[in-house]
């Protein structure tokens, strides 16, 4: 129902006259020198009001910090249309909402340009978060099937006026006094086609008031709050600067008490000059003394700075009483949830004054337009509850409905925001079913249902240890999205790219690793107690169990579950905590160093190679592009973080195991023998030992990086235990003190030494376990080989591959100069990161938490091919070993270097053996003889490197006839 003759498409305040809106809306008085004045004007002008908010969100960086954290906090979080019934027409309108919100919200298309969208206009709207309220200009269009907004073009709130009367758009009734009138333009605003004082059409313009108080429409600004903070601070900073100019103390200039006002002054200038020239002449009547300073203030400065002004900013904004203040209270447990606590408040607050501007300026009038009246419009809505994990509730409401528990139709429609449902609300009956016994056995364990049962139970618990994990770092991806994207913006404002190669260009990223710490913590915590929980109750019969709940949950959610349960007692608990968060700050710490380095190192490469700060944005904004946890990978936190927290459950199980020994005293090791399970483990399974056998001094998993292996417990052996060959598909033969030393597998002899990665030692203690398999994993990663290292100077690089191709014209032979070059240039030309095609039978591969789709970042399809498919790595093996691997072939002076003109392009092979590049301890199971490297001379990058075979490469040496061998 769109009617077309509505004059609603026009802008009233013209884009053209917005330098003239932008000098009269800032063309304030203000007194900084004062700060009471402002103070007191603060109380009741909200026009010089948005002046000074404006000033200080651009020029304090904490106040600026903390509204971007708070304003993604709330764009973060998931978006939907609900319809307002069950209706199919509900649906529909429901639908058409959804999809003009996010297709039609859009002026791409549109002849004017640009490119305005949807989550921008809800950034702009969440500025009267901190300002009390934001104002902007609706471009309504005609799409021919549908009115839709175009764009909304913010204003500054300095134009706008909300006064019933005349006087009130001046400066009475405002903060003091509530404006609650209709929009209007201030007096004195003119070349906007409007009379002064004269009402706006509503309809026309968006208004967000933040929480208005008695209905005032200026809303309650966040930075009123915050003033005194910010102000105090950039005072200090004003006087500490004087001190620093002052250098080593005051200069002082004596003369005769007989001096004229002449030789005063002349006395005054001669202690200015030597305080700020570096020579000076003065009169011998003069004696000059410089007057040490004392004022040691340079401590005070910065904890009046840091941890008061904005410590203060911080907590009022965020609401933080732990990162902000972490000396309060020694970090504990109880700040900690207080923290969340109001971090969510503030959450939900934004987001409801957010739902509520969005659906009555923008929702209801896209209905009314298009249909008509109705009498239940669809609601734009924001998921901004993040306590209730619904996939874990469904799985509890399920249990309790089997149990035969009466469920109310309202708690499941509320829960799951399903439609509305009829006045006689009812319960939800369970079916009939036979009675189920639930109860468990009084004493004993039958052995037979206990090796029955294994398996599944196993299973189960590997799941849920997965799970657990994946929670975790689902928590953890915002924080690197946070991250990637402050540092992006932050080398987008760089004038100069070499700043971003000093320390101090990432004294930014430091309130990131802080919030990466905590939630480690959290998940090392959890993963203990998971580990405790699946073990508790009477010893032997927990396994038998039916524990349905899922641990792919938020690691603080399920602690308090762990808590609730009663895993462990109050004091080992928080003597756990404690431990978990001093492991948590190495892990942070390492992957701290490990972003740092490279980023600083991507940087460097492109101002050695020369390329432009805009290539460099470009590659950092497509390592985050549309990933977000996925990409944890790139600079090893899922690999340490899921090593780390692999330990943690390790060390919870082996402590429940020992506390049982007596009642099931024998163990066994399972692996989760699929596509994944490395040959050395999957031999393994099966291995039963007495609990104090030596071999689980060693062999306790996880044994080695992302082993999913476990251990179970029995009362005895298993009945025709084999323990030559446990698993029965791999024989095993023993050493000396009876520890399983090799392994038959198939055609090859498998090595058990697992002393690169041992497992869980007996009686370990969280913190230690887990700081030593940090350890191990620093000390397995090899350092990427670099170029100065090697005595390769890159020089030229830009030249490189016009040289490669006039080299292959002329179809010469290179010199040793020329050859070196090309070796300088493949040293450091990127991997290609292009999304490819994947074959369809490689789809659904998986391998360091990355699982290959229809298309594929480059880079993570040959890591995933080369280790999990063709298995020519070794598992453990990241992309930057992989990267490493593959240019160390350009160090080898014998390697052989070739250039091919083929469909597509011009290309670069290196070939050499594979066992002279690859270390034995990275090699899979079943390497291949040699390895190549195919560098792309017309796009620059590296686009392939693999092993091959001799008979491969007889098929790639076909092509003689076109490459032309440099040596």
């Amino acid at each position: 129902m769109v009617d077309r003759d509505q004059k609603i498409f026009n802008e009233v305040m013209p884009s053209d006259l917005m330098g003239s809106y932008f000098n009269y809306a800032y063309n304030l008085p203000m007194a900084m020198d004062n700060p009471s004045v402002i103070w007191e004007q603060l109380r009741w002008n909200p026009w010089l009001s948005m002046a000074v908010f404006d000033d200080m969100s651009i020029k304090d960086a904490a106040i600026a910090s903390a509204l971007s954290t708070r304003i993604n906090g709330v764009l973060a979080k998931s978006r939907t249309v609900l319809p307002a019934g069950e209706k199919r027409q509900d649906a529909k309108l429901a639908e058409f909402i959804d999809e003009t919100l996010n297709s039609y919200f859009d002026s791409s298309n549109d002849s004017a340009g640009g490119n305005f969208g949807f989550d921008n206009f809800l950034v702009e709207a969440l500025h009267a978060v901190p300002m009390g309220v934001a104002i902007g200009e609706i471009i309504w269009a005609d799409g021919g099937d549908r009115i839709f907004v175009r764009d909304v073009k913010f204003k500054p709130q300095h134009l706008f006026s909300f006064g019933d009367t005349g006087a009130a758009s001046y400066s009475a009734n405002t903060y003091l006094y509530p404006q609650t009138g209709a929009l209007k333009l201030r007096d004195g605003i003119g070349g906007a086609g409007i009379a002064d004082n004269q009402a706006l059409p509503e309809a026309k313009f968006f208004v967000h008031s933040y929480r208005p108080r008695y209905s005032n429409r200026w809303g309650s600004p966040l930075l009123r709050e915050v003033f005194w903070a910010s102000w105090f601070k950039r005072a200090a900073a004003k006087q500490w600067l004087k001190y620093l100019e002052k250098g080593s103390g005051s200069v002082v200039a004596r003369y005769n008490d007989g001096a004229s006002a002449a030789e005063q002054a002349r006395a005054l200038e001669a202690a200015l000059a030597v305080n700020e020239e570096s020579a000076v002449a003065l009169p011998t009547k003069f004696q000059l003394d410089v007057l040490d300073s004392v004022r040691n203030i340079g401590d005070a400065h910065k904890a009046f700075v840091g941890e008061f002004c904005d410590a203060e900013i911080a907590r009022v904004i965020l609401g933080q009483t732990l990162t902000s203040r972490g000396s309060e209270g020694g970090g504990s447990r109880a700040l900690g949830e207080v923290h969340n606590e109001v971090r969510g408040e503030k959450i939900e607050a934004d987001a409801k004054s957010l739902m509520l501007a969005v659906n009555t300026r923008i929702v209801f009038p896209l209905v009314m337009l298009n249909f008509g009246a109705i009498k239940r419009p669809p609601v734009w809505t924001i998921k901004y509850n993040p306590q209730q994990d619904l996939s874990s509730t469904s799985v509890w409401l399920a249990r309790l409905w089997e149990m035969g528990l009466p469920v109310k139709k309202s708690y499941v429609y509320n829960t799951f925001q399903l439609p509305e449902v009829a006045a006689d609300d009812e319960d939800i009956l369970p079916p009939p079913s036979e009675s189920k016994d639930l109860s468990l056995p009084a004493s004993g364990v039958d052995s037979a249902s206990f090796a029955e049962s294994k398996k599944k139970d196993t299973e189960r618990q590997i799941r849920e240890q997965v799970e657990l994990e994946n929670g975790t770092l689902q928590e953890v991806a915002p924080i690197y999205d946070g991250m990637m994207r402050d540092f992006i913006e932050r080398l987008e404002s760089l004038d100069d790219l070499r700043a971003a190669t000093q320390d101090e260009f990432y004294s930014s990223l430091e309130t990131a690793f802080n919030q990466l710490s905590e939630l480690l913590a959290d998940g090392l915590l959890a993963a203990y107690l998971l580990a405790m929980y699946q073990l508790q109750s009477a010893p032997g019969i927990a396994e038998f169990a039916d524990l349905t709940t899922s641990f792919d949950l938020p690691s603080r959610e399920a602690i308090d579950f762990f808590r609730g349960k009663r895993v462990v007692d109050a004091q080992e608990f928080y003597a756990l905590n404690a431990q978990a968060r001093a492991a948590s700050f190495t892990v942070s710490g390492i992957y701290k160093t490990d972003v740092r380095e490279a980023f600083k190192e991507e940087i460097a490469t492109a101002l050695e190679i020369g390329r432009t700060q805009r290539d460099v944005v470009a590659n950092f904004k497509s390592i985050l592009d549309g990933k977000g946890h996925k990409r944890l990978g790139d600079f090893h936190l899922e690999t340490v973080a899921r090593v780390s927290m692999q330990q943690a459950y390790g060390t919870g199980r082996r402590r429940a195991l020992e506390s049982s020994s007596v009642l099931l005293p024998f163990w066994t090791y399972n692996a989760v023998l699929d596509d994944r399970t490395r040959a050395q483990h999957a031999a393994l399974d099966g291995a039963t030992f007495a609990f104090d056998h030596p071999f689980w001094e060693t062999y306790f998993p996880p044994i080695g990086f992302n082993c999913r292996c476990t251990v179970t417990a029995s009362p005895a052996m298993p009945d025709g235990y084999d323990k030559d060959n446990p698993s029965g598909k791999a024989p095993i033969v023993y050493n000396s003190k009876g520890i399983p030393a090799k392994a038959e597998v198939g055609t090859s002899v498998v090595d058990l030494n697992v002393e690169k990665f041992p497992g869980i030692a007996p009686q370990s203690r969280l913190q230690d376990t887990i700081d030593s398999a940090v350890q191990r994993a620093v000390a397995a990663r090899q350092t990427k080989p670099h170029a100065s290292v090697l005595g390769i100077t890159p020089q030229n690089h830009a030249a490189t591959p016009a040289m490669v191709q006039a080299i292959y014209a002329a179809r010469r032979t290179a010199t040793e100069t020329e050859i070196r070059q090309i070796r300088e240039h493949l040293a450091v030309a990127p991997f290609s990161r292009n999304q490819i095609n994947v074959k369809t039978v490689e789809r659904g591969k998986s391998y360091a938490g990355y699982t290959l789709g229809a298309r594929e970042d480059s880079l993570i399809y040959h890591l995933v091919k080369r280790v999990e498919i063709e298995k020519q790595w070794a598992y453990g093996t990241g992309w930057q070993d992989f990267l490493d691997d593959l240019r160390r072939l350009l160090y080898l002076p014998n390697a052989r270097i070739g250039i091919v003109e083929r469909r597509g392009g011009m290309l670069v092979y290196v070939v050499h053996r594979t066992r002279t590049v690859v270390a034995a301890s990275r090699l899979g199971i079943t390497p291949a003889d040699n390895m190549f490297l195919v560098y792309s001379v017309y796009d620059d990058i590296l686009i392939t490197g693999y092993q091959f075979s001799d008979v491969e490469e007889a098929r790639v040496l076909q092509l003689a006839n076109n490459i032309l061998w440099l040596n």
